[in-house]
This record gives structure tokens, sequence and C-alpha cells, in this order.
């Protein structure tokens, strides 16, 4: 039984919504968590951050678990402070008159894998800045800080990645939001060590749809390897006779995937842990991009179209739109050097739960968002 209190941000998010899926299981079905949760979210233009929070919990999609509780009654589980994460002065008070103390969890981030100079102050202010700021803010109530960062952070490698990220000094990063992600995570730990906070740093990978809980396939966005598919799906219908697309991809390129409810699931875990830790939370086996990128041209209906090991240099007009709005952000993973992901820590932490082999089930997730047109859910 855990009995800490938890603070949790990004949970309109992709991932941060699931932590909070498994964090009101642990809660109120398995019985293994007696804190109190609070939960870090702003308003929109329009709504509520308590209703954004509920918009999360009253939805057909949400895990077919929680759908035997009234959403109101799963509200007065949870306190929600509308706070930006741009600016925390202050939060530490809010958050005192609720609890004396906590483990942050910090999930909320944007996602841009560009490499301009616009992207990276984005990634700068929205990542970077607003991380440390949390934390130094929530110094005071925090006992623990675990930050979500990416198995990305270590870089452009090969071979085998371990869980400790933090003593490799030869990353070679392939964009801001990698680079910025692995600053940030070398600061939190100085920090923390500085004030005697437990810390952990967890690193999912590529995210896709539920492998796990009912409804499965589920993902509240599409990004990544998605976007692939929802592309090609577009050109098809614009297109009456298909150009051909010259598609970077080496035969032996690879990626890791791993299920959002399985992510979520091994974060809420790792609580349970009494030391600092670093943690791949990864696939044990990565997936093969040229038999995922046949499946999904295959399912939207484009059919001209070839992998080639190098960016054509006369690109006809779907190739360039191709390389323009998709490539600039997944080249750089799709020629990447074969490697693999360490899971022997995270399995001691999931031993209880099967590692779902997305390989076997892609058709699966990739037909169930070809089925919804790719339509994002904002919470």
């Amino acid at each position: 039984m855990m009995d800490q209190n938890v603070i949790l941000t990004g949970v309109t998010g992709i991932l941060g919504s699931h932590i909070l899926y498994e964090l009101l299981f642990a809660k109120l079905i398995s019985k293994t968590f007696d804190g109190k949760l609070i939960l870090i979210c702003r308003s929109g233009a329009n709504t509520s951050a308590r209703d954004r929070v509920l918009k999360t919990l009253d939805h057909q999609f949400a895990p077919e678990y929680l759908h035997q509780f009234d959403p109101e009654h799963l509200m007065s589980h949870l306190t929600v402070i509308d706070a930006d994460l741009r600016d925390t002065s202050g939060l530490a008070s809010q958050i005192r008159k609720y609890v004396h103390t906590g483990t942050v969890i910090h999930c909320g981030s944007s996602v841009n894998l560009g490499t301009d100079s616009q992207v990276e102050e984005e990634i700068i202010y929205n990542n970077y800045e607003a991380s440390l700021s949390l934390l130094k803010e929530t110094i005071t109530v925090a006992n623990k800080f675990v930050y979500i960062s990416t198995a990305f952070a270590s870089g452009h490698r090969d071979g085998e990645i371990d869980d400790d990220f933090l003593n490799y000094n030869h990353k070679v990063f392939r964009n801001h939001y990698e680079k910025y992600k692995s600053m940030a995570e070398q600061e939190i730990v100085d920090i923390c060590e500085k004030h005697g906070i437990q810390w952990q740093i967890l690193r999912p990978s590529i995210i896709c749809g539920r492998l796990i809980d009912i409804p499965k396939y589920f993902i509240p966005k599409y990004l990544v390897f998605y976007l692939v598919g929802d592309f090609f799906m577009k050109m098809q219908r614009r297109y009456a006779r298909q150009p051909r697309v010259r598609i970077l991809v080496p035969p032996e390129a690879s990626l890791n995937i791993v299920p959002v409810d399985y992510s979520a699931k091994a974060i809420v875990k790792a609580l349970h842990l009494q030391e600092s830790t670093q943690l791949n939370v990864v696939s044990e086996r990565n997936v093969r991009l040229t038999e995922i990128i046949d499946y999904m041209l295959g399912k939207v209906g484009y059919t001209h179209y070839e992998f080639v090991e190098e960016i054509p240099e006369q690109q006809n007009e779907i190739e360039k739109f191709y390389y323009k709005w998709i490539g600039s952000q997944l080249n750089h993973y799709i020629n990447t050097p074969a490697h693999h992901y360490s899971t022997t820590q995270l399995r001691t932490v999931l031993e209880d739960v099967q590692d779902p082999n997305v390989t076997d089930h892609f058709d699966k997730v990739f037909d169930y968002a070809y089925s919804h047109k790719f339509k994002n859910h904002n919470f």
C-alpha cells in the first residue's frame, strides 16, 4: 500500500491522462494507493481546469474499469489546481492547502521534433524552463520528484542502451526536444541531490494506443508514426493517379514503440521503488519500419512507393510535401543505427504485467486510428 500523496502534471495529455487512470485504478479498485491526488492543470480558453479533467474521465474511451464509477464520484477523489507551468510562482502554497508533502510526477511536456530556432525557443520555454521552475517551486513539498523524460534523450546511438543515460557523455542529439530533455534530466538530479529529494527519471519511447486495457488501441492524439499513415491517407484521396514516392527507410531500420497503458502502468508501479532510479519505459522488441510502413500504406490504399536509403535529390510534388512535413521530424529516427533498449529493470517493476508485442498487434493499432480518421481528442 502506497500512502504517499501524488501531485501530477500533464493530466490532459496522452500519457498524463493514462497515469491518472492508473492512479484511480490503484486507489479505487486494487486498493494499493491511499494518498491524495493533486492535479496541476491550466484552464483552456473556454474551459475550466476542473472541466478539462472531468472530460478525461467522462469519456467513452476512458478505460472500461472506470465506467463503473460516476465521473463526479471520480472527481471527488481529486483536487484540481488551476495553474500554468510556465508560471509556477505561488504553486507550492496552493499545494500546501491540501497536502504537506507528496510525490511530484511531472508529465507535462511539449512534443515537437523540429530542428529550427523557433522550435528551440518553444522547447526551452515549455519543457526545459518549465520543468526546472516546477521543481524549484515544489522543493518545499516534494519528497520525490518523478520526471517523465524520453528514451530518445540518449541521443543518436547504436547497440545496447541501458537505463543510465546520466553517465553517458557522448550524446549526439537529433533535435531540440532530445537535447533539452537530457539537460533537464541532469539539472533535476543535481537539484534533488542538493536538497535531499528522491528522484526518478522515467523514459518512455514512442507511444502508441492501448494494448492491455479495454477499449484497446485508443490514444488521445496521433503523433510520430501515425503521421505517416495520415499523410498518405490524404495523398491517396488527393491524387487520382498516385505519383511514385521514394521513402527514406534503410532495410534494417526499426523503432521502439510502447503502448500508452503499458507505459502508465510502469510509471505508477515504479512509484513504489525506494531509491532514486533511471528507467527505460519501452517495449522489449523494436518494430521493423519497412513492415509497418508497408502495412500503413497498404491500409490507406497508397501503393505507388518504394524504400530508398538516401533522400532523393530530384523530388516530385508529393515527395517535397513528405520531406517537408514528415521527413523533417522523422528522418533522424528512421535513419538511425541498430539499437536495443535494456528492459531488465523494467521487467522487475512490471513482473506481473506481460509485455505486449507491438509488432504482433500493429495492424489493429493502426486500423483503429485509420477507422477514426486520425481524429485527435483534446481534453
